[in-house]
């Protein structure tokens, strides 16, 4: 009986063995997909995490990227803050600005390994990258030109402070500091 107790002690322990052995292995097989799942996916998409000149690109491929800065850089706006709290705007549509694709985007995504994805939850990365653009020198120089802060008509001088005499005593005229731009500086 003694014996007995024994090889039934044995097989308990191999079976349990056995069990903890099967979901051991099932667990790194599961490790090992997900892993490879993950070098699949990153190899061609973004970090988590990842933002190029502020735009998230997290889980994007090279070309979403462009096409969001594409979208980026068509809704455009230069506003322009003028004296006395006024503003006026230029947008890239008047000018005729365009993104020209170039290999830069995927220099970026080259710049991540596929194989240390399981890393990029921690460590947040934003790049910083030259957007190819160009634009119609002569739209620009139409669009300056027709703003309202160009107009000589929309325009006060620059007076300097003065001494008035105003028939009782001299009083202080303070300067106005006008809203006339140099043109040529300005564009």
């Amino acid at each position: 009986m003694n014996m007995a107790k024994k090889k039934s002690k044995k097989r308990n322990y191999k079976k349990a063995k056995k069990i903890v052995l099967g979901i051991l292995i099932a667990y790194l097989a599961i490790l090992a997909v997900v892993y490879a799942g993950g070098v699949f996916y990153y190899s061609g998409h973004f970090y988590p995490g990842s933002k190029i000149n502020g735009l998230d690109s997290a889980g994007k491929t090279v070309e979403e990227v462009e096409r969001d800065i594409e979208g980026q850089i068509a809704s455009f706006e230069l506003v322009i803050q003028e004296r006395e709290d006024k503003t006026e705007s230029i947008s890239a549509s008047q000018i005729g600005m365009e993104y020209h694709k170039d290999d830069t985007v995927k220099k970026l995504k080259k710049q991540q390994n596929p194989f240390t994805w399981f890393l990029s939850f921690a460590h947040h990365k934003d790049y910083t990258m030259s957007a190819a653009t160009s634009y119609d020198e002569e739209a620009l120089n139409q669009a300056v030109d027709a703003l309202a802060c160009m107009q000589d008509a929309n325009t006060t001088q620059p007076q300097n402070a003065q001494i008035q005499d105003n028939g009782t005593s001299y009083v202080i005229v303070p300067e106005v500091l006008g809203t006339a731009l140099d043109k040529e500086k300005t564009k």
